[in-house]
């Protein structure tokens, strides 16, 4: 998922624990976005801890340079810097224990799925499917039994690509396996599962392009949300 430069965490940690909610429920009608931060390149990834801080990513188009995760405490209206070298990570998520996972893309990150310490230090968990490199891991959710879903496309990065495809994976913390959750999603960007978990919600966006160096992008493929 993509947010603009100005991060409105506000709605975002709202509707993060909206659940199945209806919309009325969750935004009322004098409801109006608030900016709390503003000084970030790109950011991403927004997740909310039991304790309700808001951590986010910043994603910094350097290849050179390592990429951030904040922190927004709401009672204070503070922001601060949680990691200061998150090897570009994406999308955030936080397990039942309050474990931090990332994921980290390309353009000089780690491409790999991450965890994130307490004290803001980058551990990858798995950055290999078989013996390839993943492209770019985008965005995770963690499934009622534990189960990591995370996307893989790849939008920006001089990395080669080793993979054949831009897929959905699975990642079982319990034994460290990654497989295949479907290949059927031309280019998978954020991700989602129901309340009940019997149902992933993945956004196709396939802009037709890797951002390789001197690539001459294709032409623009789907722009759906999808069930699986």
């Amino acid at each position: 998922m993509s947010f603009s430069r100005g991060l409105l965490l506000a709605l975002s940690a709202l509707a993060s624990t909206a659940g199945a909610a209806r919309a009325s429920d969750v935004f009322g009608d004098a409801a109006a976005p608030e900016q709390l931060w503003n000084e970030g390149e790109f950011t991403e990834g927004v997740a909310v801890r039991s304790d309700g801080l808001v951590f986010f990513s910043d994603i910094l188009t350097d290849p050179a340079a390592h990429g951030r995760i904040l922190v927004f405490d709401p009672a204070t209206s503070r922001t601060r810097v949680f990691c200061h070298d998150s090897s570009k990570s994406n999308g955030l998520a936080f397990d039942s224990g309050d474990r931090l996972l990332a994921c980290c893309g390309a353009n000089g990150g780690m491409m790999a799925l991450c965890e994130v310490t307490t004290d803001g230090q980058i551990r990858p968990l798995v950055q290999r499917f078989g013996s390839l490199r993943f492209n770019a891991p985008n965005d995770l959710l963690i499934h009622p039994n534990g189960s990591v879903y995370f996307s893989d496309p790849r939008y920006l990065g001089p990395e080669p690509l080793e993979l054949s495809g831009m897929w959905v994976f699975r990642y079982n913390p319990g034994t460290g396996r990654t497989t295949l959750a479907t290949t059927d999603i031309q280019k998978p960007n954020g991700i989602e599962v129901s309340p009940d978990g019997r149902t992933l919600y993945i956004a196709d966006t396939n802009n037709g392009s890797f951002g390789l160096p001197g690539e001459n992008p294709g032409k623009t493929g789907n722009m759906q949300l999808t069930a699986f």
